[in-house]
Formats: C-alpha cells, structure tokens, sequence
C-alpha cells in the first residue's frame, strides 16, 4: 500500500462551523508549517472561550462542581454516553474542563467502539479554541488502533489548524502504528517529516518499532546496522530494545546471530527479560542445538532475570517434551539457590513426573529429596500425584522413607495420601502394611472417604474376600458415604470370580433399584468383561436371569453369545 505524506485529504473529523477555511490545515504535508504560520499572522478575531472561567481567581461555580463530579461519576460508571453529554454541556455554559479526564473519554470511546463520540469530544474543544495536543494523541492512538492510519496522519494536519505542535509522542503513536501494520518504509518516512516539519527527534521509543520492524522485513544484518546507528546518534538501547530485537530474530530463524549478540548484551550490563530467554530457548529446542541450551539456562541464573510461574512452567514444558528432564532441573535448582521465587506445584510434578516416565526413579526420588530439604515443599498435595506414579512403579519403600521425611518439616499425610498406600502395599502382598495404613489414618483423626473405601474393596476383591468387602460396605453406607457403581461393579466381579452367581445377581438387582435405567448398558459392559475374563457359562446363566427380571434386554444376550462365539474362534 503506498501512501504519500501529501496525498490526504480531509474527512476525519467534523469541521466546527466557527473555524474559517479550516479544511486547508488537514493535510498532513511539508506545507502544514507554513500553513500553521499563515493562520498565526491573520486577522481573524477568535472569540473569547470558557468566558466564565477566564479569571484563574474566580472560584468553580456550584453547577460547574456539580457537572465535573457528573463527568467524573459516569466515567468510573463507564456510561460514556452520558459523558459525553457532560463535555458539551459544560464547555457550552463556558466551564473549564479536565483535559486529563477528557483524554481518558477519548481512550475509553474509542475501547468500546464508539469513535464518532470520541470525534465530538475533540470538536468540543476545537470549537471554544482550546483543543490540546493530549487529546489529539488519545485520539491519534485510538485510530491507529483501529487501523485507520490515513485519518490518523489527517488528524495531524487538524492539530497544526488548532495551534497544537505535533511533538514525539505523536510521531511515536504514528511509528508504533505504522510499524505495526507492516508499513516500515513509511514509518521512516514519518520520522524524517516530524523532523523536517516540526523539529522533532526521535527517541528510544520511536526507534524501537523501527527496529524491531527491520530485523522482521530486512533481516539481521540491516537490523545490526540500525542498532549501530541509534548508537552514533546517542541513543543507547536499553533492555526493552533487545528485548524487542531478540524476540524478532527468534521469529526470523536468526538464531546463529543471536549468540554472539547475547554476550554483547551481557558485556552491555543491560538485563534482559525472561521473554527473550524463552524466545532464544524455544528458537534452539525447535532447530534441536540441544547443546547451546545450557549457555542460555546459565546466563538467565547469572542475570537472575524476574518470571512469573506461569512462564517458568512453559519453559520447564518444552525442556521436558524435547527430553532435556535433568537440563529443567538445573534451571529449577538454580532458581532455588538464587532465591528468585517460591517453585511452584506444576513444574516440579512435570520434572518428577518425567523422570518417572523415563523409567529414572532414582533421579524422581532425589529431585524429591532436594525438594524436602530445601523446603520447597507447600502441601501434601503436591505429593499426591508423584508418590501416585511411585506407587504404579513398584517403589513403595522410597514412598515411606519419603513420607517420614515430610512429616519432620511439618507435611503431613492425607486421606489421599493413604489410600495411595493402602492400595500400593496390596497390590505389593503386604496386607498387613496396607491395613495398618489404615489403622495409622484413623489414629491421625482422619475420615476415610468412599474413594479409601473403594481402594480397600477393590483390593479384597482382587484376593477373593468378597465377604470382607460386603462389611466394608456395609460401613460406607452406615457412614452415609455414598456407594459409587464403580464400588458396585468391583463388588460383582468379585462375586462372579468365586463362582457366587446367585449373590452377584442379587447385588445387579441393588444396583439398578438404585441408580436405574442409565445404568442397564453398564451391566451389559461387566458381563462382557466377565466373558473376557473366562467366566462363560456364570455369565449365561447371569444374562438370563436378568432377562427374567427385565432387567437387560433379550438382544443383548445375543450380542453377549456373539461375543462368546468370536472370542472362542480366536
């Protein structure tokens, strides 16, 4: 899209009817200077403005304090319809008006979509010729916002119309927003105009967008060299700069450049953020320089640079997707050893976690124990899941050992924590240890709930002792803890296995009268499991009495003998 600086033409904003041969100040051309100067040297009487207020020693009038407290309520109110009400009513009685609070309509109009109010706002203070250019930047900034970058360099012309200079933060708004749309060559050439036209120079801010926009459009090479040259002219680029340039270089694939550029940044003093640090790592994990990751992981603890637990945790996540587990952890030690922040639950359980993955308990087990030594340790829930991992590992003695350790620093076991252990020590043969488990959490005045209850069913179905597990029943429901159809369904494999087919048919029926008809695809679901698992005949003799009690339908016996039929052909 070419654009010319003095190709405009008016239509932004609605002219005031008071304002004579206003049109001929709204382009935004090399000619606005001497525009402005022609309109200085005319004769054109300006009629006085905020005529009531024109002496700074009389005092607001009671109305005036009353419609300023209005303006004030409706916007806190976010009515801002309203607020624009207030405006033309107070500078139409002649009353001062806050230029700060009329910015910020501006700015909040422009957020909700209502530009045209914004628009009668500035016409406002056109009109009573104390337009200022703090406004005329709300409004520039809404534009480029918006995209519309045209009315935003014609708003230009408007200031010049009104006496209000054009100075750095309108050439920063226009370069931001050029340069955000892709418009680098005539971002430049905005620069150059406020320079020629307006004798504004460039600062650290304006150059940053540029900057940035180059590296993206003309690689780095041209970037280096425009970085050098803000340098000649004395502006030093501070971390936001290389903040800016590392992360366009990261999307631009200029990762050799990068490096040497990172020790110049070092040398510099200046700190970079943790963006760049995550732009740069994610740049090296994705071209697999495995190998130049730990540069980058030990010059962000030796800059101790600030993140916050949500960025720590996606950096810990691509180091351990791209299998870098023990480089994740250097970072999380160094980050404890410099005193940065407190870790947080996610990405420690995501290095142990990966560690268990691996098949490395040793490693899990000892990240674990660094942890509870240091004492980064904030609950027992940030447990729970590890030693659940541990638990389907087989390592239930590091468990204990590990569960002795956090008690000392004051981290108690849970019901979760213990019904992991009831069910580990089953599953393990160790009986004995899983029921005194159980004896150790009603000791500590814990209440067992249904899930600790479960376990332990499950595990006596497992071993046949069906009977021990209708008295834990019997107790979940004396307890007026709920007996869940997962409790139920361990209840009747169970019974199937013993071959007590009479008193699993008995517990279906229970079952249904307490949960229904959703319930009837379930039962169909355990007796092809009860097939799978060898119990053909019990389970012809379970489908049929079901059938008697309509229970089940009779054409899901026959999906059931169709089962039967294909797995005795396999």
């Amino acid at each position: 899209m070419a654009i010319s600086l003095s190709s405009f033409s008016p239509h932004c904003l609605p002219s005031p009817q008071s304002r004579p041969n206003s049109s001929r100040f709204l382009c935004f051309s090399s000619n606005s200077s001497s525009h402005a100067i022609q309109s200085r040297n005319s004769n054109v009487s300006l009629k006085p403005s905020f005529s009531r207020s024109a002496s700074h020693d009389r005092k607001p009038s009671s109305e005036a304090i009353r419609l300023s407290n209005q303006l004030r309520k409706s916007l806190q109110e976010k009515n801002y319809t309203e607020s624009v009400s207030v405006v033309e009513s107070m500078a139409s009685r002649g009353y001062n008006l806050h230029i700060k609070s009329c910015a910020e309509l501006i700015k909040c109009l422009f957020k909700s979509g209502k530009q045209t109010e914004a628009a009668r706002v500035i016409s406002v203070f056109e009109s009573h010729r104390q337009a200022k250019t703090v406004l005329y930047n709300a409004f520039i900034t809404g534009l480029c916002r918006k995209s519309q970058i045209i009315p935003a360099l014609e708003t230009v012309g408007r200031m010049r119309a009104n006496r209000c200079e054009p100075n750095i933060v309108t050439c920063n708004i226009l370069v931001g927003g050029l340069c955000d749309r892709g418009m680098l060559d005539f971002a430049f050439e905005t620069v150059e105009h406020f320079k020629t036209n307006y004798e504004v120079r460039p600062n650290l801010i304006t150059y940053n967008p540029l900057l940035e926009g180059t590296f993206l459009v003309k690689g780095a090479k041209e970037g280096m060299g425009m970085l050098d040259e803000m340098e000649s002219h004395g502006i030093i680029p501070d971390h936001v700069t290389y903040n800016l340039v590392m992360r366009a270089m990261c999307k631009t694939g200029h990762v050799d450049e990068m490096l040497p550029l990172l020790d110049d940044i070092s040398l510099s003093g200046v700190k970079l953020d943790f963006t760049s640090y995550r732009a740069l790592l994610e740049a090296l994990l994705e071209k697999k320089r495995f190998g130049e990751v730990d540069k980058v992981i030990d010059e962000m603890l030796v800059r101790a640079c600030w993140m916050s637990h949500g960025q720590l945790d996606s950096v810990v996540t691509k180091l351990c997707k791209n299998g870098l587990v023990d480089k994740a952890r250097v970072l999380l030690e160094g980050i404890v050893k410099g005193q940065w922040m407190r870790l947080g639950y996610k990405c420690c359980n995501m290095v142990i976690g990966n560690f268990i993955k691996e098949g490395r308990l040793e490693r899990a087990v000892d990240f674990i124990d660094y942890l509870i030594t240091v004492g980064r340790v904030p609950n027992i829930s940030f447990y729970n899941p590890i030693l659940s991992g541990l638990c389907k590992c087989g390592q239930v003695c590091h468990i204990l050992e590990m569960l002795d350790k956090l008690e000392k620093i004051g981290c108690s076991p849970n019901e979760v924590t213990y019904t992991i252990l009831i069910g580990a020590l089953w599953n393990i043969g160790d009986h004995f240890g899983s029921v005194k488990m159980m004896s150790r959490l009603l000791e500590k005045g814990l209440r067992p709930d249904g899930v600790t209850y479960g376990t332990l069913i499950t595990c006596l179905c497992k071993d046949g002792m069906v009977d021990e597990a209708m008295q834990l029943k019997s107790i979940l429901v004396e307890r007026g803890l709920r007996v869940s159809v997962r409790i139920y369904d361990v209840l009747l494999l169970g019974f199937c296995k013993v071959g007590r087919v009479n008193e699993a048919i008995d517990l279906l029926d229970e079952m249904f009268e307490k949960y229904g008809e959703v319930y009837k695809k379930s039962i169909v679901v355990i007796l092809e499991g009860l097939v799978h698992i060898g119990y053909e005949s019990e389970t012809r003799k379970i489908a049929q009495e079901l059938v008697l009690r309509n229970v089940i339908s009779p054409d899901s016996v026959d999906l059931l003998d169709e089962e039967i039929c294909r797995m005795s052909i396999e």
